[in-house]
C-alpha cells in the first residue's frame, strides 16, 4: 500500500521503505487526505550527529561549571569537539600553568572561551562565612574620591586581610583585584588595614555605597581574570578565625607560639634537688628535667631567666608566618562530593 501524494513532483514511499535507510524528518503536512513529506535525510548521518551531540553535552555537563578536577598529566585545552575523537575534547584550563593571572575573553566579546563560563566567574562575589547564618557578601562602605572606608566589623576586617594575604601569596600588586560599586568594577590600588581604607585607581560613586569583592572580575565586560594556583592545597571556607575567604589564596603559616631563652649558671638551682647545676648544664635529661653533671629530672627551674620571650626569629627566608592554626599554602573553595543520580 502506498501513501497518496497530492503533489506529483514529490515521490510517494511505500510503507516497507520506511524501515530502510531513508529517514523522514519532522514537517508533515496533511493535504487532500494525504501527507507531503519534506526534508529527507540519511538516517545514519542523522544518528551520528545526534550521538555526537549527546556525547558532547554529557562531557560539558559531567562536571559542574568551573568545577576543579585533578588529572595525572598535562592536557592541551581544546574547545573543538570532534565526534570521532571525543577524548581530545578538553574544555578546561591549567591553573598551575598561568603566570600570576590570565584574562579570558568570552565568545560573545570576540574571544574563544565559553560565554556561560566567563559570565559565571564574572558574577561571583567573595563571601565571608558562605552558606552560614553569618554570611556576608556585600559591604556598606563610605566613598570619597578614590578612598573607600570599610566598617569596623569582623567580616570587613577579615575580607580586607584576606585580599592583602592573597596579594602576598601571588607576589603581585594589589591592583590585580577589583571591587564592584554601583554596577561597575574598580581596580584596587592600595589597602590600609589599620585605617580600613581601600583606594581604587578611579573614583567610584561617592557617599554611602554597597561594595562587592570580585575575585574573577575585570574592568571589561565579558572578560574574567583567573589567578594561578601553584603549590596551594584546596581549603574549605568558614574556619572560626575567618582566614579562608572564598576564591582567594593564602600563604602557608605555622601555629603561633613562643620560645624562652635562659642562661643557667652555677647560682641557679632545681627545686626538689640537692646541689647546683654546673657549667655543663644543657645536656638533655628525662623530660621535663635538665641534665648537668648528671641527669636531673622532675624538678622546677627557679633561677633568673637570662633573656626574654620572643617571636621575631628570622631565617634566610624572612620572618616566619604564624596563625592560630598550622596550614600550608591554600586556595579556598567549597568542597562538593558528587554522589550521582
Amino acid at each position: 500500500m502506498s501513501l497518496p501524494s497530492p503533489n506529483p513532483a514529490l515521490p510517494s514511499y511505500p510503507a516497507p521503505y520506511f524501515l530502510d535507510n531513508s529517514f523522514v524528518r519532522g514537517d508533515q503536512q496533511r493535504a487532500n487526505n494525504g501527507f507531503i513529506w519534506n526534508n529527507l535525510e540519511d538516517l545514519d548521518t542523522r544518528i551520528t550527529a545526534i550521538e555526537g551531540s549527546v556525547v558532547k553535552t554529557a562531557i560539558d555537563y559531567g562536571t559542574p561549571l568551573a568545577g576543579v578536577v585533578y588529572i595525572p598529566d598535562e592536557r592541551a585545552t581544546n574547545f573543538t569537539f570532534n565526534p570521532a575523537s571525543p577524548r581530545d575534547y578538553w574544555p578546561a584550563i591549567n591553573l598551575s600553568a598561568i603566570d600570576n593571572y590570565q584574562d579570558f575573553v568570552s565568545i560573545a566579546e570576540g574571544g574563544i572561551y565559553p560565554n556561560d563560563w566567563v559570565n559565571y566567574l564574572e558574577g561571583i562575589n567573595a563571601k565571608y562565612l558562605p552558606g552560614e547564618s553569618g554570611e556576608v557578601e556585600s559591604f556598606a562602605v563610605t566613598i570619597s574620591g578614590v578612598n573607600i572606608t570599610f566598617p569596623n566589623t569582623v567580616s570587613a576586617n577579615a575580607m580586607l586581610a584576606a585580599i592583602v594575604e592573597d596579594v602576598r601569596t601571588g607576589g603581585s600588586e594589589v591592583h590585580d583585584r577589583f571591587v564592584e560599586v554601583g554596577g561597575s568594577n574598580y581596580e584596587i590600588s592600595t589597602i590600609n588595614l589599620s585605617t580600613r581604607v581601600m583606594q581604587t585607581n578611579t573614583s567610584p560613586p561617592s557617599g554611602s555605597q554597597t561594595l562587592y569583592v570580585k575575585p574573577y572580575g575585570t574592568s571589561t565586560p565579558g572578560t574574567c581574570r583567573v589567578f594561578a594556583i601553584k603549590g596551594e592545597a584546596i581549603m574549605a571556607p568558614n574556619d572560626p578565625d575567618g582566614y579562608f575567604i572564598m576564591n582567594l589564596r593564602t600563604r602557608g603559616h605555622f601555629q603561633n607560639h613562643q620560645h624562652a631563652s635562659y642562661t643557667i649558671g652555677q647560682s641557679n638551682s632545681i627545686s626538689g634537688m640537692s646541689g647546683a647545676i654546673g657549667d655543663t648544664a644543657g645536656v638533655t635529661g628525662p623530660d621535663p628535667g635538665i641534665g648537668g653533671n648528671g641527669a636531673l629530672s622532675d624538678g622546677a627551674f627557679t633561677g633568673t631567666p637570662q633573656g626574654t620571650y620572643s617571636t621575631n626569629f628570622r631565617s634566610a627566608y624572612g620572618d616566619p608566618l604564624v596563625r592560630k592554626i598550622t596550614h600550608g599554602p591554600a586556595y579556598t573553595l567549597i568542597p562538593y562530593m558528587w554522589c550521582g543520580g
